[in-house]
């Protein structure tokens, strides 16, 4: 593969007293490439377990059995695993090629050869700095970034005629959007005839439509020198991701188009100052950051699908009782970016996501609030240098989350992770 990168940078003085300068930038940018892919060629490094479909996915009802029989109920898959057909407890895998000597996936011309075929991004920004007095200053700057050439997954065994289309009833929840209870449309699932039927081709999304991935932001600094060798700086930041997704298989995806709010802004705050006694010096950092943005993905069940579907999820075959949750990367698709929105139906036991009941971006937690602050001192024993620091994070105690159970039922939203407490640390660097 072969491409031009063009890349330029420009500044200029603005009223040539040396105090205002406009700054420029723009640039192509490449995506690098990687071995390991089972037909790709010339200096690709063909990884032989690349050929050979390694994974794949099949519904387990624990209830198929009647009440009083042993196996019902006994956390085991009673049903014949080497039979990929729908037998006992056991639905037919999601893709009959699994354990075959064939490629994962082959890859298109248009991806592999070819003039800026290659994955892309033009990346450019402009930016003003002024001195607003000797030793300080301020700087606003404007970064927009545009990804190019992105590659779709296609099954081309399916198309979208292939697919059923269907809507769920969101649960009745005070925490979810307007109190829940709304429709959740645009959800499909392939003809039974067509389940398990897989073979992906990497191609260029551009041909399925117009995917975009696009990111735009503002940033403003203001940096300042003060008293006997102190500096400050402060600044804030925003912007979004705003991202569409295409796809070759699926009718439609639930929030394909994902275009968040761009006020979301981060704000920083950091000083550093030699006090007066005993040469300490003291610092202190203070951040404003957005929260994690909630989201909740729910798993259904197969009867309360079928209602809207008219007829028994593919996966689950003729089992009345079986559960839908996220799509296996090989099952009729995979939408570029890897988006999450892709559905299919699959054990409930097998996979943590779900249907999505909120628009990506659209609800967050608490903004985290955090005060870090260090003491420390240099001494000097002959040509050694030592800098005793003492450290307190999070001087506070915030408990801002930072991860979150997203899975839809009685642990939706509970913390998984937290920033961490208020901790007291004593290091010392050492020069020599």
């Amino acid at each position: 593969m072969k491409d031009i990168s063009p890349r330029i940078g420009v500044a200029y003085d603005l009223f040539g007293n040396g105090k205002t300068a406009i700054k420029g930038t723009w640039g192509r940018y490449v995506q690098g490439l990687g071995g390991g892919s089972a037909n790709a060629p010339g200096p690709y490094i063909v990884n032989p377990t690349n050929t050979i479909v390694q994974s794949t996915t099949r519904s387990w009802n624990d209830s198929f059995f009647p009440v009083g029989d042993p196996r019902q109920g006994n956390f085991a898959p009673d049903c014949d695993l080497n039979n990929f057909s729908s037998n006992d407890e056991c639905g037919g895998i999601d893709n009959t090629a699994f354990g075959k000597p064939v490629a994962n996936t082959t890859y298109a011309d248009d991806v592999m050869r070819g003039w800026g075929n290659r994955g892309y991004n033009w990346q450019s920004s402009v930016s003003v700095q002024h001195e607003l007095r000797p030793g300080m200053a301020v700087l606003g700057g404007y970064f927009h970034t545009k990804w190019k050439n992105l590659i779709q997954m296609d099954n081309t065994l399916v198309t979208p005629a292939d697919y059923d289309q269907f809507c769920i009833t969101a649960p009745v929840d005070a925490r979810l959007p307007n109190g829940g209870g709304y429709q959740v449309c645009g959800l499909s699932d392939v003809k039974p005839e067509k389940f398990g039927q897989v073979n992906l081709v990497a191609t260029n999304a551009d041909h399925f439509g117009d995917p975009l991935q696009v990111y735009d932001g503002i940033d403003v600094a203001f940096t300042a020198r003060y008293g006997h060798g102190g500096t400050l700086s402060a600044g804030t930041s925003t912007g979004r991701m705003h991202s569409r997704c295409v796809s070759p298989d699926l009718p439609s995806v639930p929030y394909c188009d994902n275009d968040p709010s761009f006020w979301h802004p981060q704000y920083k705050l950091s000083a550093v100052y030699p006090l007066p006694w005993w040469g300490v010096q003291a610092a202190a950092n203070w951040q404003n950051l957005p929260g994690f943005p909630a989201t909740a993905f729910y798993v259904a069940t197969n009867a309360q699908v079928a209602p809207s579907l008219g007829r028994n999820l593919a996966a689950c075959g003729a089992q009345a009782v079986c559960t839908l949750t996220t799509q296996n990367p090989y099952y009729g698709g995979q939408i570029w970016g890897g988006n999450p929105n892709m559905l299919a139906a699959t054990g409930a036991s097998i996979s943590t996501l779900g249907i999505p009941l909120i628009e990506p971006n659209s609800v967050y937690e608490d903004r985290l609030n955090q005060v870090d602050v260090r003491l420390s001192k240099n001494f000097k024993l002959g040509p050694t240098r030592i800098q005793g620091m003492f450290d307190i994070y999070n001087l506070f105690n915030a408990g801002s989350i930072l991860v979150e159970n997203t899975r839809y039922g009685a642990n939706w939203l509970r913390p998984s992770v937290v920033l961490g407490g208020r901790l007291f640390k004593f290091g010392a660097q050492v020069n020599f």
